[in-house]
């Protein structure tokens, strides 16, 4: 076998025993062999040679080890292939056609081919449904829910069809096999076209510049937020949306594009401060060496259920895939989404992005045909959309780093949503490749970024003792804003010592301030500023707080006490006197303090929760009826 022939063989014999279709698969095979082993034509291909010594009695004697070979042997083969499919009613040689170009084919597609229903009731009484025994043929490749009865306000045939999602579809490595031998369908390829002039069109080319910069350090800040999960906070999207004012897609429901760029690019180190090339854009966009839950989000954001899904498999082949269309863009030509859409259906046959127990979970957080669909269709055909979801989100997250730009057809009024603030798909009418695309994506040279790509810089200005931002002062304004405030003019930031002080506790916050402006800084800090900070730290020591002491008020009224303060030797070396009648102990001397007032005839309460001013005490001598009646008072009180 050829080296083609040989890799397909091996994934079809792999894939049939992954998915255990060895005697779905094998039962037709064995039928053609049989109905054609006396033709010349066939008898000169070695596989059916092999094929009929295997076959010729049927499935039942081969062994189980040899089941998913054969398969593999038969659909492998080019010429036995051809032959087959060449045998096969025209309406068949339609479906076929379907299955391999387009991977889901509807119920209402299959019966507009055969002009008639496909399934029946055999039992109309109790409306158990079955395929029709002329169709048996077609059940390798069916897709439904068949158990159970419908419920009782489904009436007819169609319904009850529906009901069941009932769809038809090949295996994958099966399309891979009808793909070698059938032409590809002209509606497949790639068809540049012309644009009308009142068409809208959004290039962020330019923009990507000015806005990557911001999204990194709102990264770096934890502005836009990502949780343990490694997925994006959707609250923080729409509040860094607001400040940053990035300009969006008309279809745009308030972040999306924000979650694109935060999405696929990597949270930097605190300290770095990147400056924006063409090489950096492109390792943004083409960055697979791990595709994370922050990555797949943007993929499919208009549809939910993602966040509850533990571990995601990914088909990393896939993902390349996809992410290697705006690759096969024709350069400096339009091209539909449609066109775009039924290509890569025709390309890259198989392409199953997320497994079906994900798809299961995923639900559409918007309202359209696609949406309804969606609902009420079968998982394979839920995976169909999935993908040709995540096909149109590749274009809008290359959109969002200005490698390709996108025209909106205002006539088409599916590619807005009735509310801006509603999600919807995302959906464009057509794009092409902008020359940092063609750059980036082709290899193209000649190219020359535009103003908005120089970096930013800063300088100290000596005389007004001020940072002056070169470039895109936004940007480091708000990198700083904690530690600095806006000069008047001239695009410069003063130290606003008065902010950092409301914004520390106590010293400890202070030094990390002061640590994290350091960080952040882009030039080494000036003279004046570092002056300033320190001076702040020196006063922050002149005041040092002791938490290991214990504070007691005396009783104004307690003379005798008073006196013992003063005079007794022992409490003189525990205590330290303060205003007001209190005084203070150190921990290590409390146990000895605690000791020696009960000595002296004072057992000491329990430390109480009481502010100093809010201890009051009793201003007179208790008499000794009073002491007597207290007493017993106290005594009941402890046996309640």
């Amino acid at each position: 076998m050829m080296n083609q022939e040989t890799d397909l063989y091996n994934l079809i014999e792999f894939a049939v025993n992954e998915t255990e279709m060895q005697d779905i698969l094998l039962g037709p095979i064995a039928e053609f062999v049989q109905a054609n082993h006396h033709k010349s034509e066939l008898q000169q291909i070695p596989a059916f040679s092999t094929l009929h010594n295997f076959l010729k009695n049927g499935t039942s004697m081969v062994r189980e080890k040899d089941k998913a070979r054969l398969v593999a042997r038969f659909y492998a083969d080019e010429k036995l292939l051809r032959c087959y499919y060449d045998q096969l009613n025209f309406q068949d040689q339609q479906l076929f056609s379907l299955f391999t170009w387009e991977g889901v084919v509807s119920y209402e597609a299959a019966q507009a081919i055969y002009k008639t229903d496909l399934f029946e009731y055999r039992d109309k009484q109790n409306r158990f449904v079955y395929i029709k025994q002329a169709f048996s043929r077609l059940k390798p490749f069916l897709h439904w829910y068949p158990y159970g009865i419908a419920p009782g306000y489904i009436k007819t045939l169609t319904e009850d069809i529906a009901f069941r999602k009932v769809c038809f579809s090949m295996p994958h490595f099966l399309r891979r096999a009808f793909s070698v031998i059938l032409e590809m369908p002209k509606a497949g390829e790639l068809v540049p076209i012309t644009i009308a002039k009142h068409w809208l069109i959004f290039n962020f080319e330019a923009a990507v510049y000015e806005e990557l910069p911001h999204v990194i350090s709102y990264l770096q800040q934890d502005i836009i937020k990502i949780n343990d999960k490694g997925i994006l906070n959707i609250p923080s999207l729409k509040s860094a949306q607001k400040k940053l004012q990035l300009k969006t897609f008309p279809n745009d429901c308030g972040y999306i594009k924000l979650m694109m760029l935060a999405g696929f690019t990597r949270r930097p180190t605190k300290e770095t401060t990147i400056e924006i090339t063409p090489k950096v854009i492109g390792e943004v966009f083409l960055n697979t060496k791990r595709i994370s839950f922050r990555m797949l989000e943007p993929l499919i954001f208009p549809y939910t259920g993602l966040r509850k899904v533990h571990n995601v498999f990914c088909n990393g082949p896939a993902y390349d895939s996809i992410l290697n269309i705006p690759k096969t863009l024709p350069p400096g030509q339009w091209v539909t989404l449609d066109n775009i859409q039924r290509n890569a259906s025709c390309n890259l046959v198989g392409l199953s992005l997320l497994s079906e127990g994900i798809i299961h979970e995923l639900q559409p957080n918007f309202s359209n045909l696609t949406a309804f669909q969606y609902t009420r269709s079968h998982n394979i055909e839920k995976q169909k959309i999935i993908t040709r979801q995540a096909i149109t989100s590749v274009l809008l997250i290359a959109a969002s780093l200005g490698l390709v730009e996108l025209a909106y057809d205002p006539a088409n009024k599916d590619l807005f949503p009735d509310n801006p603030k509603d999600m919807h798909e995302g959906s464009f009418s057509a794009c092409r490749l902008t020359a940092l695309g063609e750059h980036i994506l082709l290899g193209r040279s000649d190219y020359t970024a535009p103003a908005a790509a120089r970096p930013t810089t800063c300088e100290w200005d000596t005389e007004k003792q001020c940072l002056k931002v070169i470039g895109n002062f936004r940007l480091i304004a708000d990198r700083l804003r904690h530690w600095t405030s806006e000069f008047a003019t001239d695009n410069a930031l003063l130290l606003d010592v008065e902010k950092i002080i409301k914004s520390c506790q106590d010293k400890e916050d202070l030094l990390n301030s002061i640590s994290k402006f350091h960080q952040s800084l882009t030039v080494p800090m000036p003279e004046d500023w570092k002056r300033q900070l320190m001076q702040l730290v020196y006063n922050s020591q002149q005041v040092r707080p002791l938490l290991l002491t214990q504070v007691y008020k005396l009783s104004p009224y307690d003379k005798q006490l008073h006196r013992l303060v003063i005079q007794d030797e022992v409490l003189r070396k525990l205590i330290i006197k303060g205003e007001n009648y209190t005084i203070i102990v150190e921990c290590i001397n409390h146990d000895p303090f605690i000791k020696r007032m009960a000595e002296l005839g004072y057992v000491l309460e329990t430390p109480s929760t009481y502010r100093l001013k809010d201890i009051h005490f009793v201003g007179r001598t208790a008499s000794e009826n009073e002491l007597l009646t207290d007493f017993d008072e106290l005594i009941e009180n402890r046996k309640n």
